[in-house]
């Protein structure tokens, strides 16, 4: 089914879609299969809700309707779903088109003259801070969340983030681990022809010793190849921060936010004309209600920009 699926999106909106579709279908899959949680659980809650309110609605209404009470009494019990979501397969493709746009960011934060406060790679690290954290003035008014704390709330919440990311980390250790001593044994049958536990016993304690005796010249020359490869990887993970981590929010979380806000808006007109739909009935002194189901990441950003408007 995943191989088809991955075949499917190439066919249709191209390989770059196909490969985002990979990348992320097959990341998914693993946590699910490793940590025993069902994807989009919330939003399969919160549609079977609606469809039996739905449901008890309509058999409530046939049932005033032949006892001659129709006052729209249960038209107001029943409730709309509303996709607000960006569909999959644009989003997969937007995904796809990471490079592009990590060049355009790019190409924005020249034309500003390279004022790092005016480009698109500041607002977008804004919005990760705010997924993230909370907009400082918005949480103070409690109207934004910490995922720190929401995380973290009790033990049950506690030991299902363990669940989650466990087993995946464990997964990939070990894969890393397996590399590893793959390549120490192929570069060690290369120069002895043989490998053991005790060539390893050895290897160790020539490292102690070879520790014992290092003088203080040796010592600084570790230390600086230390440094380098310290600031080496400062540099990459930097670079990759920047070309790569914030496009993807971009992508995935600010472009979906604004979709979102659109959609929660249009279902507050929804609801305001199908309660002055009601008007005469007995039900027009309640207030019409939407409730947006979103992923944690989306709720302080979508939050943040509903408060604004």
């Amino acid at each position: 089914n995943f191989v088809r699926m991955v075949s499917k999106k190439i066919e249709a909106r191209g390989i770059s879609t196909g490969i985002a579709a990979a990348v992320l279908g097959g990341a998914s899959g693993l946590s699910s299969a490793l940590s025993g949680f069902e994807p989009g659980l919330e939003f399969i809650t919160s549609i079977e809700y609606v469809q039996n309110r739905n449901n008890n609605s309509l058999n409530s209404r046939n049932k005033n309707s032949q006892n001659g009470d129709d006052q729209g009494k249960t038209n107001s019990e029943s409730c709309d779903i509303i996709l607000g979501d960006r569909m999959v397969d644009e989003t997969l493709r937007r995904v796809g088109s990471l490079p592009k746009v990590s060049l355009g960011m790019w190409n924005n934060l020249r034309n500003n003259k390279w004022k790092w406060n005016e480009t698109h790679y500041a607002e977008d690290a804004t919005v990760l801070s705010d997924a993230v954290f909370g907009n400082r003035e918005l949480r103070e008014a409690d109207l934004q969340v910490d995922m720190r704390r929401v995380l973290t709330r009790n033990r049950e919440v506690v030991l299902d983030l363990l669940r989650l990311t466990l087993p995946s980390f464990l997964l990939l250790q070990l894969i890393t681990l397996l590399l590893t001593f793959s390549d120490a044994y192929l570069i060690s049958t290369v120069n002895d022809n043989s490998v053991s536990l005790g060539n390893v016993d050895m290897s160790m304690n020539m490292l102690v010793d070879l520790s014992l005796s290092m003088s203080r010249a040796d010592w600084v020359h570790l230390a600086t190849d230390f440094g380098m490869e310290l600031l080496t990887s400062i540099v990459l993970i930097g670079v990759g921060y920047i070309s790569l981590a914030l496009p993807a929010v971009r992508v995935i979380l600010s472009e979906r936010d604004n979709q979102l806000v659109e959609a929660i808006e249009a279902a507050c007109e929804v609801a305001a004309e199908k309660q002055r739909g009601l008007k005469g009935s007995k039900e027009t002194d309640r207030r019409a209600r939407v409730v947006a189901v979103l992923g944690l990441l989306h709720v302080n950003g979508v939050a943040k920009k509903l408060v604004k408007r």
